[in-house]
């Protein structure tokens, strides 16, 4: 059996404020609940630990709560695929409770990396 790798492709996100940035809960394209939801629960949905992978925030910084969601890449073949076959993943990022960037040194902006 082959290796499972997933390109993810999140080189950075700026928010320019911690008023922009929003919770992202709701439905997507295919009707599923968004951050990791109602989408897996039950006894026939995706187990949660495979596309969902809650943030944790620093010590120090109470109140802050975050989750990010591989939502698989909408195809009018069912699946999105790379050209040699690899899922494609759209991760969606739901941050709550983040501090005015400026309360935590001299900060303008948060930045979020993912590789």
């Amino acid at each position: 059996m082959g290796r499972l790798s997933w390109p993810l492709l999140l080189t950075a996100a700026f928010l320019s404020a911690a008023g922009h940035v929003q919770e992202a809960r709701g439905l997507d394209q295919s009707g599923r609940d968004v951050a990791c939801g109602a989408a897996f629960e039950g006894e026939r949905a995706p187990s949660r630990d495979l596309y969902c992978i809650d943030l944790i925030a620093p010590p120090g910084i109470q109140g802050v709560s975050g989750v990010v969601e591989l939502s698989p890449l909408p195809s009018p073949f069912t699946a999105g695929v790379t050209r040699d076959g690899r899922l494609t993943y759209q991760p969606r990022l739901t941050l709550s409770g983040l501090p005015e960037p400026s309360s935590l040194g001299d900060f303008n902006t948060f930045v979020a990396w993912a590789a």
